[in-house]
């Protein structure tokens, strides 16, 4: 699955789609002054349920994360329930 990115100011998101429809989405809002990225929701198309989507979509923005040296804030709680699963990006938890 091809992942990409759109970024408007201080707001994007990373999203996944096929035939112009958006089957899944990961919104985050930026802080450069902070250097935060707060994941704020998360949502998948039920016809793609179960197939690692979402797990996709915040792979993508922990690398981006970790590209652009910014610490994550994991408000959605999809997005922190993997945070605990994959103690590798506790790091990059903001604390």
């Amino acid at each position: 699955m091809n992942i990409e990115q759109k970024i408007i100011g201080t707001h994007g998101r990373f999203f996944y789609q096929e035939d112009g429809k958006e089957l899944g989405t990961l919104k985050y809002k930026l802080d450069s002054i902070a250097g935060t990225i707060n994941l704020t929701s998360t949502h998948v198309d039920s016809s793609m349920g179960g197939k690692g989507l979402g797990k996709q979509l915040v792979t993508a923005a922990v690398e981006f994360a970790m590209k652009e040296n910014y610490k994550i804030i994991p408000t959605c709680p999809f997005v922190a329930a993997l945070f605990n699963k994959i103690p590798e990006w506790d790091e990059l938890r903001c604390k």
